[in-house]
């Protein structure tokens, strides 16, 4: 269980005087907060005020406090904090600083092997598959997902307590200087380092500062794992840790443990040979990719020079599997959506999947939950109080140690216990599961994977893989371009761009969006009904959708005085007194809204009907990517503004302005007013070019290959024979055409999608519901090989410019049949 810290234990561990409060009794500490929307033990947790670029954690310290959080770090003392009776503020220098010093001090009273593992790629694989390989031995803590930052360290080191017997934590950085705070907070007793590749180069001065500051990890450590086949970690590893015993391997003669892989592509299978002196070992694992090859070699050799015996290791490496790192959100069955995050059991993991879990409204909710892999009884008492926060519908608990303490979990209104998975599954077309968010949460010896295969709905094979965590990096990116005083309007018109209204929506809502934007009423319609309660401005609105935008307090743009007039006079009918709107000015697009010589007119009818508030004007930029039509924007922005003074003078509040979209963002920053509007931005593709490089893919379109055929030179490929193969040619059939949204001049060579890393063409033209490609030249193809049409490797850019469109057609043509997918990592 937590181990828990006192107050003044508190200011002595950050070096701070304190004054015990006579009115109100203090708590004392069990668990750290940097978040006021995840706080599942508020009485019990210290809550850090950290301060960001352009979001301030003492702003967020009266909602933590209205959770129940009595205790914080602060950096500054503000007017507000007087307001919080029974509340007490550590004053520190600095409240990111206080959060490392805690963890390091929690970790100096703990004695165990502390395992700390650092590289460019595979440092949370390694850590899981480490865990799945001696879990049978030792009570292990290791760090949350890939919780390897300047925050995220501190934040797994303090979920140390005396029942764990090793530990095992990720160190990542991304720029010179950082890793010293966090050795000191997690004080490795052992190494490993993975590869070094390019990620986060650009805070280097080059790959070998990069290795130099990743070393440092190590300092102190009895011995350290690495690949001396990098010649770069050979060269420094001895150099720079002259203390540390350096344990290598390789295919190379300097190796202490030297390898040789032989793999079979065709079955995804290797041999491994591994050689220590006299000492000769075999292995066959179920990979043969250079990454996870590299990556179990790791776990193997750290194994054997802990002494484990090769029968023990062989017997344990069929259960590393590729591990899905990430939470999915997709359609289930009988109208319910289901969260697959079966891949890990604890306590730290499964609070922030059920804080995802929150977020989807406005199903009710219900958990699958497996047994913890730790055995301790008193677990299940926590698990208890910690799933008690949540509003649960309904608990399946699954496993023996479940089942044994059910009587705990009678405060959720409908429970389920099972004492193995095989049950669970017989039982599943039984429970009465209907209009749920199911969160399906699973130690990896419970295989829940059979139960997410049961429970997903089949549809149709093509998916719309939306990651979630990479459209929030992206408002952050453009956040980052912004005065902190700046308010942005999300647009999420046309089902979010392909991607999902609602499941967008409440992404943006979860990252303190300040307004949505949608093109028609019944799009607002359907985010109040899925339990969105930002603002939300609707862009052309007509008297038919009055009714609509009040039922759901739904705020209209209003673009001509003709529609102005219209619903001024519905407001008036129906006695409502005031009511939000937002007024659209032409300066220069000519498409919508109040031309110039209009403005006067219009600011006498705002003083007519003073019952429509005005929240802001704006305009629309016509070329805001275009530097050679910079003149222009520049007119239009200059005309914007003096059409918003006009109208501005004749009310008696302020009111926002806005004229940038996400390309307007980037180049003309100095007009950003009051509020700008974030579009295609979101979704990681920029218009002006200048930032791309700092985006992320959200959206990636994948299929799977349904056949292979074999045709011999001069055979014609699909309708009216419009490709002849020109030699023999193996050709793909994937489950996708027009009627999903692959635009019908995407055929006949003009663009290319990734199998197997590698891109190949269309031939043929695409059909109703099937495309081919010619994969000729891919080595050890398979049906049911995955297919990338777009994503981060293969930007939809790539497609729309093959296709002669843009980017905001290809995304808004993919079709309602083709599943979506959401992903948070």
């Amino acid at each position: 269980m937590p181990i828990a810290y006192s107050a003044p234990q508190i200011a002595q561990i950050l070096h701070l005087s304190f004054s015990p409060p006579a009115a109100f009794p203090l708590p004392d500490i069990e668990h750290l907060g940097i978040d006021s929307r995840y706080l599942p033990f508020p009485a019990q947790t210290l809550f850090f005020a950290l301060e960001g670029a352009h979001r301030d954690g003492h702003a967020f310290v009266p909602l933590a406090y209205e959770k129940g959080v009595r205790l914080f770090v602060v950096d500054k003392i503000l007017p507000f904090f007087e307001q919080m009776s029974n509340a007490y503020f550590f004053k520190t220098e600095n409240t990111l600083t206080a959060l490392q010093q805690m963890a390091a001090y929690h970790r100096r009273r703990f004695d165990i092997p502390v395992l700390g593992i650092t590289g460019s790629n595979g440092k949370t694989i390694v850590k899981e598959w480490l865990h799945q390989l001696l879990q049978d031995d030792m009570a292990i803590l290791r760090s949350p997902r890939s919780y390897n930052s300047q925050i995220g360290v501190p934040l797994s080191v303090w979920l140390l307590d005396a029942y764990h017997q090793m530990a095992i934590f990720e160190a990542g950085i991304s720029q010179n200087g950082e890793m010293e705070q966090l050795r000191r907070i997690i004080q490795p007793t052992i190494g490993l380092l993975t590869n070094i590749g390019t990620a986060h180069e650009e805070g280097f001065e080059g790959a070998v500062q990069k290795l130099k500051e990743k070393l440092r990890l190590f300092e102190g450590c009895k011995w350290v794992i690495y690949n001396n086949d990098d010649a770069m970690a050979e060269n420094y590893i001895g150099t720079q840790l002259p203390a540390v015993s350096a344990v290598s391997w390789g295919s190379n003669a300097r190796a202490q443990y030297q390898t040789s892989i032989h793999t079979h592509t065709l079955h995804d299978t290797s041999e491994i040979h591994i050689s220590y002196g006299r000492q000769q070992w075999s292995f066959s694992v179920q990979f043969s990719d250079a990454a996870s090859l590299q990556n179990v070699l790791h776990c193997m050799v750290l194994l054997l020079h802990q002494g484990y015996a090769a029968d023990t290791i062989r017997q344990r490496l069929p259960r590393l599997r590729s591990l899905a790192m990430r939470l999915e959100l997709k359609n289930a069955i009988r109208s319910c959506r289901l969260i697959n995050d079966s891949y890990s059991a604890d306590s730290f993991s499964l609070g922030i999947a059920l804080d995802f879990l929150k977020r989807q409204l406005p199903q009710q909710h219900t958990l699958i939950l497996s047994d913890f892999s730790e055995t301790r009884p008193e677990i299940y008492q926590h698990l208890a109080t910690q799933i008690r926060a949540y509003p649960l519908h309904r608990f399946v608990g699954v496993g023996e140690q479940l089942c044994k303490h059910a009587p705990l979990f009678d405060f959720v209104p409908h429970c389920h216990f099972f004492s193995d998975t095989e049950q669970l599954l017989q039982a599943i077309p039984q429970l009465p599961f209907y209009e749920e968010c199911i969160l399906l949460k699973g130690a990896r010896s419970f295989a829940f994977e059979r139960v997410d295969a049961l429970l997903s709905a089949q549809s149709h094979s093509a998916r719309l893989e939306v990651n979630l965590q990479a459209l929030a990096h992206n408002y952050h990116v453009y956040r980052r371009l912004l005065k902190p005083s700046t308010k942005i309007m999300a647009m999420v018109k046309a089902f979010s761009y392909g991607a999902g209204g609602a499941e967008v929506a409440a992404a943006l809502q979860y990252q303190h969006a300040d307004y949505l934007a949608v093109a028609y009423a019944d799009e607002g319609e359907q985010l109040r009904q899925a339990g969105i309660r930002l603002p939300v401005m609707v862009m052309n609105p007509d008297s038919a959708s009055f009714h609509t935008l009040i039922q759901h307090q739904l705020e209209p743009e209003l673009y001509s005085l003709k529609i102005l007039r219209e619903f001024a006079a519905f407001l008036s009918q129906r006695g409502i007194d005031t009511w939000k709107v937002h007024l659209e000015l032409d300066s220069g697009m000519s498409r919508l809204g109040f031309a110039a010589d209009e403005i006067a007119e219009l600011c006498k009818l705002l003083q007519e009907f003073p019952h429509l508030q005005v929240v802001s004007v704006f305009s629309h930029l016509a070329a805001s990517e275009s530097a050679d039509l910079d003149d222009f924007t520049t007119q239009q922005i200059a005309r914007f503004k003096l059409m918003a003074a006009t109208i501005q003078a004749v009310l008696p509040y302020k009111v926002l302005r806005h004229i940038l979209n996400s390309a307007g963002m980037v180049r003309h920053a100095a007009a950003q007013m009051e509020m700008v509007r974030l579009g295609l931005g979101l979704h990681g593709i920029d218009g002006s070019d200048h930032i791309q490089a700092q985006l992320q893919a959200v959206s990636s379109l994948k299929v799977r290959l349904t056949q292979l055929h074999h045709l011999r030179k001069g055979q014609s490929v699909g309708y009216n024979a419009s490709d002849i193969v020109q030699r023999d040619s193996l050709i793909a059939t994937i489950n996708i055409g027009y009627a999903d949204g692959l635009f019908r001049n995407a055929g006949n060579g003009a663009a290319k999608m990734m199998v197997r890393g590698q891109l190949v063409p269309t031939i043929g033209r695409v059909c109703m519901d099937m495309t081919m490609l010619d994969v000729s030249d891919v080595a050890d193809v398979r049906e049911d090989d995955e297919v990338l049409i777009f994503g981060e490797q293969l930007p939809v850019q790539q497609l729309a410019a093959a296709c002669g469109t843009i980017p905001y057609e290809i995304l808004t043509h993919i079709s309602p049949r083709v599943r979506r997918v959401y992903f948070q990592e």
